[in-house]
């Protein structure tokens, strides 16, 4: 599993429906929110490779929108938006409405 696939699964688990990912004190934070309360689920200390991966998979996946996580389907829908001077994303997720449990 990857590290954005990880973090999806985190998200996921708690009933988060968007993930943030947001520079802060030389790290990315990494929340999980559901209606109007986020908690942090976890930080990439940033500028290293794992941030930079991390931010790859993004990039790829925002061209594929859809991911599995264990037998169910998830449409992502990825943004990215300015916070200061660096680049912010929001991970909406959705279940697949074709996602089924075998």
């Amino acid at each position: 599993m990857n590290k954005l696939e990880g973090i999806i699964k985190k998200a996921i688990e708690i009933d988060a429906e968007i993930i943030v990912i947001e520079y802060r004190d030389g790290v990315e934070e990494i929340s999980a929110h559901s209606g109007s309360v986020g908690v942090t689920i976890d930080t990439i200390k940033s500028n290293s490779k794992e941030s930079e991966s991390l931010f790859e998979e993004i990039r790829k996946i925002k061209r594929k929108s859809r991911v599995m996580i264990g037998k169910h389907e998830y449409v992502l829908r990825i943004s990215s938006y300015d916070n200061f001077g660096e680049t912010a994303y929001e991970i909406k997720i959705l279940r697949s409405p074709t996602s089924t449990v075998h």
